[in-house]
């Protein structure tokens, strides 16, 4: 019987990348997704980066190289940083350059995982190692991990984990010194990418315990090979502490196990699983590509697992095989765990993007009987379905690439408009597209240098956060009011079908009008309900006998009947009212009732002050004036 090739046909591994590249490849210009554009921490004030200038190398080495001033988040992942940090200097601002080398990293990964399992498989299952690969590459969860230019870090970590493993499995093969050197430069790049490639000496000695040399025992080999490789946590929790004073560290503020209760991680273990392993984004297919994709999942999960049944005593290499795929599986996810849930829109789907690496050796661990072909008909029957699941999955990125940049270039036209500087208030930002994430607070860094040659004075409100709003507005308003006392301020909304946003209110009227003039509130005033009720002042008219204040929302209009000295308070050639001293008509106390319910935040309210004789004729009508309610927290 020949020897069976120890290589794989160029051809082929070109088309297993070949097919990475094509499924992502629209994508390619979707614009930077949320952490994205911290990209602008690499640019001080000083010294913005623009298509002719250069980075600041201050800020990179600050924020990025040695963050010691950094109070959450606690990660230390310089590799993917300065990956684009190079990108930046190269192409500026340009989301498809940076995404394009994550697209690359993504189908090398997939090309490294057919040369490993290739080996696994004693060099005796080329096309099914290929077509194993082919499908990982295409699997249906991976779009955050591969679109996500922040998530560059993943990808990396895991192209440096392949080669890390495939440089043992060489070097402890032939005992080349290349190999030994692929080896340790896998190490060194998993590690400075992200730090969950601590755990990579449990997949060595894995590998070791797998497939030991013929004069080692099983638990002599299965040290050596994880002992060669206990620098990886000393580095991890050594510059940890060095840079962070800490071993421990945050995320989303939340120090591991507060955020594992906090989300319940434990509780939604056994649902985020199940939602990771389909890979159906449940709120962006339909019910026949949601179908396709469980049926993808069960054919081939059952294929093979009833393939590795039925050759389980019989064949060491499906016993190798599956030992060493459920070791990477299990290593790659123990880190994550405090923080592991994933959404049934697939939000956090990048955490099991290296574990996936495991489950699919696991998958070709049966290959070695005469089930093989059982194995290889599952595999071609998900490949297809794989391909339209993630389709399906990847529309919603394009959505989400619409809703940033309309609402920033909205920022943008609201900015320049008339030539005024003016400062914005931006109600409802959104922080996500059907699991995708977008703006959130980063848009405050979407509208300054590098991303806009002139920054933008932006306050953003984010969606899902408006009992917090009376607050957030009443701070950043008031060290904006500091900063620019001359700029105007605008009031915006969000808007959807179509994405862009709005002015909170119409045109209203030329702002002159006729007395009578209104002297509080001032235009635009922000008021918080329940909270302080507003307090109108205005000027008198010479012969009213009355005042009429009109209130108008978007729903509906109330009109309020002042008499002077009576309802209202004078004081020089003005008069103060307030909604508890009533009016002539015993129209309900609008503000109390406010304050009572729920409604819209935030509510744009318009008024006027209208002056009547003792005919009831008009003598005067003031400009319509605005006001901003938000619901506060009761």
């Amino acid at each position: 019987m020949p020897e069976p090739s120890r290589r794989i046909p160029f051809l082929w591994l070109l088309a297993i990348a070949a097919s990475a590249v094509i499924a992502y490849l629209p994508h390619v210009d979707c614009y930077f997704l949320k952490d994205d554009l911290a990209l602008g921490l690499l640019a001080d004030g000083s010294n913005p980066i623009t298509w002719t200038g250069t980075v600041s190398w201050d800020a990179f080495i600050r924020h990025i190289l040695w963050p010691t001033g950094q109070g959450h988040d606690q990660f230390w992942r310089p590799l993917p940083v300065l990956f684009a940090w190079f990108d930046l200097l190269i192409a500026g601002p340009d989301p498809s350059f940076f995404r394009i080398a994550n697209i690359g990293f993504h189908a090398l990964n997939g090309v490294l995982l057919a040369v490993f399992i290739h080996r696994l498989l004693n060099f005796r299952h080329a096309v099914a190692a290929c077509l194993a690969a082919t499908l990982w590459s295409l699997h249906p969860l991976h779009g955050e991990a591969v679109i996500w230019i922040t998530q560059r870090m993943v990808v990396m970590s895991t192209t440096g984990t392949l080669l890390c493993l495939l440089g043992f499995q060489v070097w402890r093969s032939d005992k080349r010194r290349s190999a030994l050197v692929v080896c340790g430069l896998g190490a060194f790049i998993a590690i400075l990418s992200k730090e969950t490639a601590a755990t990579l000496p449990l997949m060595t000695a894995a590998l070791a315990w797998c497939y030991p040399m013929a004069t080692q025992s099983r638990i002599r080999a299965a040290a050596s090979g994880g002992l060669a490789f206990a620098f990886i946590p000393v580095i991890v929790m050594g510059m940890r502490r060095i840079i962070f004073d800490t071993f421990g560290g945050s995320y989303a503020n939340l120090a591991p196990l507060e955020y594992m209760r906090k989300f319940e991680v434990i509780e939604r273990l056994p649902q985020s699983l199940m939602y990771g392993l389909v890979g159906a984004n449940h709120g962006e297919l339909t019910g026949d590509e949601l179908t396709i994709a469980i049926v993808s999942t069960v054919v081939l999960a059952l294929g093979c697992l009833l393939a590795i049944l039925a050759t389980w005593r019989a064949s060491a290499v499906t016993r190798a095989v599956t030992l060493v795929g459920c070791v990477i599986a299990v290593a790659s996810f123990l880190p994550t765990l405090p923080i592991f849930w994933i959404s049934r829109e697939l939000t956090n789907g990048r955490f099991l993007y290296q574990p996936l690496l495991g489950v699919v050796v696991v998958a070709t661990a049966g290959l070695d009987g005469k089930h093989s072909r059982w194995v290889l008909l599952c595999m071609l029957i998900a490949l297809p379905m794989f391909a339209v699941t993630g389709h399906g999955n990847r529309r919603a990125y394009i959505e989400a690439d619409k809703q940033e940049r309309a609402v920033i270039l909205g920022l943008v036209e609201t900015a320049h408009l008339d030539g005024r500087d003016p400062i914005i208030v931006a109600y409802g930002i959104p922080t996500e597209h059907r699991g995708v994430a977008t703006l959130d607070l980063s848009v405050a860094l979407a509208t300054k240098p590098p991303f806009l040659k002139t920054p933008i004075q932006l306050i953003p409100l984010i969606e899902g956060q408006e009992r917090d709003w009376p607050e957030q507005l009443s701070d950043r308003l008031a060290l904006q009011r500091e900063r620019s006392p001359d700029s105007p301020i605008v009031h915006v909304v969000m808007t959807r079908n179509p994405w862009g946003i709005t002015p909170l209110y119409g045109a209203g009227d030329p702002p002159d009008g006729r007395p009578p003039e209104i002297l509080a509130p001032d235009d635009g005033a922000t008021l918080s309900c329940p909270g302080p009720a507003p307090v109108f002042v205005f000027t008198s008219v010479p012969k009213a006998t009355r005042y009429l204040l009109h209130l108008e929302v978007p729903s509906q209009k109330v009109t309020f009947t002042i008499r002077p000295d009576v309802d209202a308070e004078r004081f020089g050639t003005a008069f103060r009212w307030t909604f508890d001293r009533g009016d002539a008509t015993g129209t309900p106390n609008a503000w109390a009732l406010l304050s009572q319910g729920t409604f819209a935040s935030p509510m744009a309210v318009g008024w006027r002050v209208e002056a009547l004789n003792a005919a009831g004729l008009r003598v005067g009508i003031s400009a319509t004036r605005r006001l901003v309610v938000l619901q506060a927290s009761g």
